[in-house]
Order: structure tokens, then sequence, then C-alpha cells
């Protein structure tokens, strides 16, 4: 789908042009062009080319997935690979959607395969004030990729509660479905860190004015953005922190567990350790009628009972031992 958008020199806005009126609109120095590509096809591909006569490499990256954001700087004209972010809380998956961004004096092009919330509040924002163009295609620019840096955050305020809830559920003993979590969790935040790193190296080269395509009154825009993306980055290492305790909080917590067991077991096996002597040496069948030496008791009327009876004033004993210890 294409949109293009345009504020001509005279500050009359147009919107729904066709593709055959691009070149005549890029004479317009002064007026700014948006041009938004959403799923492009092979015909819309060639406008980047034809119309445009942007890179090959270039075009070619937006026909294909780019796995980090970048920045590449041609004689008159800047492409921008950033990546903007989807959560979906049902799956507990991490979508990062790739948004390719060509920006010049008087135009800036977008081309995106999913459809982005970037795009969409930018769009609104045109159409109700066109003025804002006049700030300029790198103006515009700011505005798409602020948009873009602010999901993130609404996103890292979503994942600090869950994970303060793995680690109140944690430390509470409810650990049972808590090492899937903590897992999705460690794995979401390493795969948005290897995105955000050379997304904010990206933004500092704006923010620096590497490309003369960035104005001196425009580039606190783009400090504010990069302010913004190093405050993300910041919360993405201390959420991989905060996650790594969590992690060693449930390990800890699986431990005692285990010792707790382990500790049960062995009072249990502690308490059957004297029953099982006498129930052996009671169990050997010495023959009394050959001595008088040989197990007495087998004929003694109160036999059976003195022996039950003294297993269960061992076993009471011990537990009574055992709890004084605190061992249970």
């Amino acid at each position: 789908m294409l949109r293009i958008l345009h504020f001509d020199q005279n500050k009359k806005f147009h919107e729904d042009l066709k593709i055959d009126q691009i070149p005549q609109i890029l004479q317009d120095k002064q007026g700014i062009l948006w041009v938004d590509i959403h799923k492009p096809d092979d015909k819309e591909l060639k406008i980047l080319s034809d119309v445009f006569n942007f890179h090959p490499l270039a075009i070619d990256d937006c026909s294909h997935y780019t796995d980090l954001p970048k920045i590449d700087e041609f004689e008159d004209h800047v492409f921008i690979v950033i990546h903007s972010v989807l959560y979906d809380k049902e799956l507990s998956e991490i979508k990062k959607p790739e948004l390719d961004i060509f920006l010049s004096r008087n135009y800036v092009v977008t081309v995106h395969e999913e459809e982005l919330k970037t795009i969409n509040i930018n769009l609104d924002k045109v159409r109700k004030n066109p003025g804002m163009l006049t700030k300029g295609a790198d103006f515009l620019l700011y505005n798409i990729i602020d948009v873009s840096v602010d999901n993130y955050m609404s996103l890292l305020d979503y994942w600090d509660d869950r994970i303060e809830d793995l680690e109140d559920k944690v430390l509470g003993g409810k650990i049972d479905d808590a090492m899937p979590k903590i897992i999705d969790m460690k794995r979401n935040i390493i795969d948005l860190r290897r995105s955000i790193t050379p997304q904010r190296d990206v933004i500092n080269k704006l923010a620096r004015r590497d490309s003369q395509l960035i104005s001196a009154k425009n580039v606190v825009y783009f400090r504010d953005i990069y302010d913004h993306i190093a405050r993300i980055h910041e919360l993405l290492e201390a959420d991989r922190d905060l996650i790594a305790g969590t992690f060693e909080i449930y390990l800890s917590a699986v431990s005692n567990r285990m010792n707790e067991i382990m500790k049960r077991l062995t009072i249990v096996a502690t308490i059957f350790m004297p029953l099982t002597l006498i129930a052996g040496v009671y169990g050997m069948n010495f023959n009394p009628a050959a001595s008088r030496w040989n197990m007495p008791e087998l004929n003694w009327e109160y036999g059976y009972v003195f022996v039950v009876g003294l297993m269960i004033a061992i076993t009471l004993g011990m537990m009574v031992y055992f709890k004084r210890k605190k061992w249970f």
C-alpha cells in the first residue's frame, strides 16, 4: 500500500497523490514529501530505484529483514534501519518489526512490512497539522523515531511489574511454574537489548549531526531521543540484573526445598534404623530349646507386646528429640 503526502512551497497540503506525480513533486525544493510504503510489492520497490535512485544495497535491505539497526550515508540521502517493538502477552513473545527510512533535504520515504503504530500516529499528526512539515524532513524523521522509542518505555514498565511479581512468588515459595517464566523473560530482555544497542548508536550519529541532513535547529530533538534510548538501555541492563537475581533466588529456593525433603527422609530413615535392628535381632531364629541364652523372649508370654512397645517408645522418643532440636 502506497501513501503519498506533500506539503508544497505554497503551504498547501496534498494527499492521495499518484506515483507518476512524484518526479514533479521532487522538483519542489521548498516543500516536504512523505512517501510511506506498507508491504511493498515489486512495482512499489521499483519506485525506490526508478524514481528516487536509491542505492541497490539499500533497496535490497528494504526487501529483506535486517537483523540489526543501522545507518548508511549516501551522497544526497541517508538510509536508516530501526526496529519497533511488539509484545504478545499471551505467548510471552517479542517481535521487532523493521522500519526502513530514507531521509533527504525535502523528502522522507518509509518502508515497512508490519502495520506500525509509529507510522499511523504520525500520519494522523500530519493530516491534522500539515504545518509541522515546515520544520523540515528531519523533524518528521524525529517524530517517527520518537514514537517508536516511546513504545519501548511502555514495554519496559510492563516487564518491571512482571519481574517484581516473579520475585515475590519465588520468595513466597511458589516456584512450580516460575522457571519457564524466568527463562522467557531473560530471553526477551537479551533479544531486545541486542536490538537497542545498535539503535542507540544510530540515534547518537543523528544527535551528533554526523549527517548534514540534520539541521542545527532540529538536532536538539534527536538529542532528546538519544537521552530516552540511553535510559531504555540502562533499564534493560537493570532488568537483566533483576531477572538474573530472581533466577538465583529460584535456584536457592529449589535447593532449600530439596534440603527440606532430604532432611525429612533422613529423619524417617534414622527412626527406622533402631526398629530395623530390633526386627533383625528377633528374626535370627535361634532355637530357645537348645540353650537358655538363645532368645528366651520367644517363650515369654509378653515377648511380642514388649518388642512392639519398645519400638513405639523408641520412635516417640526420637521424634521428641528431633522436635526439640527443631529438625522438623
